[in-house]
């Protein structure tokens, strides 16, 4: 058992068991409140906007063997939660994006059965705040950088290349889009889903 919180109220759990012959172990990992603001330099590799709030949960259970005829691994009840998140672009007068729950749930997968399944990815409470320039541009298309889109996605095809990958669900639920134009005053706000 093994337990540590952060001077900002971030707390890591480890439970498990751990066998020397063979090398294996079964518990669990938890890491709660994970301050997105405080850690946003890393964002950057990703996204031109800053991180004005958030925070980051995630855990999972584990049982991983170095047996004889190989690494055995799997991962169950495993979760990712973002909470009350809200990122900027740069020169943007309101949070380009905000988000009031991203939960990805019920994710598992194994080594050996090249298996990795999504119960659940629901969004809860959120809204794109765009604006179109003069130049014609949108801002929401420096949301994300595109280099990291590219690295990203092609680490994920080599990572999981043969491999099953399945999604249950895919819920939004209270998900809003407002539309500002430089040329054109006055914006517009619709929701997307409901």
């Amino acid at each position: 058992h093994l337990t540590a919180t952060g001077d900002s109220g971030e707390s890591l759990r480890w439970t498990g068991n751990v066998g020397m012959a063979p090398l294996a172990s079964v518990g669990e990992v938890r890491f709660e409140g994970f301050p997105l603001p405080r850690h946003g330099v890393y964002l950057q590799l990703a996204t031109a906007g800053a991180m004005e709030r958030g925070h980051l949960s995630f855990g999972f259970q584990y049982d991983v063997e170095d047996a004889s005829e190989g690494l055995k691994a799997s991962v169950s009840a495993a979760f990712v939660k973002l909470l009350d998140v809200a990122l900027s672009l740069p020169q943007a007068s309101q949070p380009s994006v905000s988000l009031g729950t991203l939960a990805v749930n019920d994710v598992s997968g194994s080594l050996q059965d090249r298996r990795f399944r999504i119960g659940e990815v629901r969004v809860e409470d959120g809204a794109l705040s765009a604006l179109r320039r003069k130049d014609g541009s949108v801002d929401l298309s420096r949301a994300v950088r595109p280099e990291f889109v590219h690295e990203s996605l092609d680490a994920l095809a080599a990572t999981f290349a043969g491999w099953r990958v399945e999604i249950s669900r895919i819920q939004g639920d209270r998900l809003g889009l407002a539309w500002r134009d430089s040329v054109v005053a006055g914006a517009t706000s619709e929701p997307l889903l409901s």
